[in-house]
């Protein structure tokens, strides 16, 4: 039926667990789309995060295109199965990074100078220099692609030939996590809700549009 012999619930509290030993062996057997889920909890050990950053920087290793593997163990799919909110993959990007970087600073602090080389491996490791290289990408591109986006979607809506906005024009404000203005959000959320139909320029534009949006 396709349920899996192990939830990720399950496989969340093994490697969690106070034992260093149930806690690495979870890294070492959770199936490969699991491995970024796992890093997201709080709580683990040294041991079961080493174990399971190792792992993934060989999985990026014995292929020919890591990023293609580590981007598809991020896909909609695979989030999915991770029970948690969903979130795009820039947003996910973000938040593995943001954790691994708080548990390599902890771990930091409590180790003695000669512990520290197996941190400043991992922090070297391929999985984690491709995570730091597409959170960086991402934030350069979001910075590049806010008023581009929202100018080319005002273009479209009060565009003469045009009776409607593309639908994945709304989807790319999301996937790209473009930081549009209150008043910008107002107009493009009013216009996705009322089917994406096009409005005139005077009628979009006007401060006085924003001001009805907002007080509606």
């Amino acid at each position: 039926n396709g349920k899996r012999a192990v939830s990720v619930g399950e496989w969340v509290l093994l490697a969690t667990a106070n034992s260093d030993i149930i806690a690495k062996q979870a890294a070492l057997s959770v199936p490969d789309i699991f491995l970024p889920r796992l890093l997201l909890c709080c709580g683990m050990s040294k041991t079961s995060l080493v174990t399971m950053i190792e792992r993934l920087s060989k999985l990026g290793e014995s292929v020919s295109d890591p990023s293609k593997l580590y981007n598809e163990l991020l896909s909609t799919s695979a989030v999915s199965e991770w029970g948690l909110q969903k979130g795009n993959r820039i947003t996910i990007k973000k938040r593995l990074h943001g954790r691994i970087a708080s548990y390599l600073r902890i771990f930091s602090n409590a180790m003695t100078d000669g512990e520290q080389d197996e941190l400043n491996t991992i922090e070297r490791c391929a999985f984690v220099t491709w995570l730091a290289s597409e959170v960086s990408t991402a934030t350069v591109k979001k910075s590049d692609s806010t008023t581009r986006c929202f100018d080319e979607i005002m273009n479209s809506l009060n565009s003469s030939t045009s009776t409607s906005l593309d639908e994945e024009s709304f989807i790319d404000l999301e996937d790209e996590e473009i930081d549009l203005s209150i008043g910008e959000r107002i107009v493009i959320d009013t216009c996705a809700s009322e089917g994406h139909t096009r409005r005139s320029a005077d009628s979009i534009l006007t401060e006085e549009f924003i001001k009805s949006t907002l007080t509606a």
